[in-house]
């Protein structure tokens, strides 16, 4: 789950996050007005912007492991309620004790809640319609695969399972290839193990991937969608955030598939 802050830093979100500061020390909304200089305000929207952008991609996570990636409505949904149960007490609580803004100035706790629920909704929706928003501008090629997902039997888990510690099970998102080495990534994180990429694969049926890179196996059911950063570059986003390059020669797997 900590992988998906992998994105955090990514251009699009930074730009995001500083114009965001930037915006609310200019406007001054919710009341900020009051806070006469705008070393003060901007200090106070530095500190509520950043607490909210990593709590919300904390609740972001969390919310992936609780529904998963195949019902989004309900997954926005989820994320609106938990952002509003967690960031408006961190809001209100930051700006009393802080002491930013006069007491006859402060805003009703319902109030806060209203700005922040507002503010969720618009960024959720945001993260559907505006492509890149977690990653570097793209153009997006195709959201999902068109064919029905398989999911392998429950009774019949990839042997690769066996290899990992009881606290990794879970879902597999990926393979990596890291010297001799193999990099797996599951729902519940990372762990490695000695051994050669092409033998993690085959430990992986009965579970439908794709080679994307001489380094890199993916997981069907992982892909959330395939990104083109440009003419040469293509991506394929997973349920956690990570985007894991396809070469040109392993692209054809992916045309295959339906993916793009």
């Amino acid at each position: 789950m900590a992988v998906i802050f992998q994105t955090l830093f990514s251009p699009l979100t930074v730009f995001i996050w500083l114009a965001s500061i930037i915006v609310a020390t200019i406007a001054s909304p919710f009341g900020t007005s009051v806070i006469a200089e705008w070393p003060m305000r901007a200090v106070y929207w530095l500190v509520i912007v950043s607490v909210s952008v990593v709590i919300g991609y904390a609740i972001r996570a969390v919310s992936i492991v609780l529904v998963g990636i195949r019902r989004p409505v309900l997954l926005d949904v989820v994320m609106i309620v938990l952002i509003l149960l967690v960031i408006t007490p961190v809001i209100w609580g930051f700006t009393r004790i802080a002491r930013f803004i006069p007491e006859t100035d402060l805003m009703p706790l319902s109030v806060v809640a209203g700005y922040v629920i507002l503010c969720a909704s618009v960024i959720v929706v945001g993260r559907r319609v505006m492509p890149g928003f977690e990653g570097p501008p793209v153009d997006i090629v195709r959201e999902t695969a068109t064919e029905p997902i398989v999911q392998p039997s429950r009774a019949h888990p990839p042997r690769i399972l066996r290899r990992l510690e009881p606290g990794m099970h879970g879902q597999i998102l990926r393979l990596t290839a890291n010297d001799h080495f193999v990099e797996i990534a599951t729902v519940n994180g990372i762990t490695s193990l000695r051994m050669r990429l092409t033998d993690a694969i085959a430990e992986m049926e009965p579970v439908i991937g794709y080679c994307v890179h001489r380094s890199h196996w993916v997981a069907h059911d992982a892909i959330v969608r395939v990104e083109r950063q440009n003419t040469q570059k293509l991506y394929v986003v997973l349920a956690n955030g990570e985007q894991i390059p396809v070469s040109r020669k392993y692209r054809v797997n992916l045309e295959r598939a339906g993916l793009i």
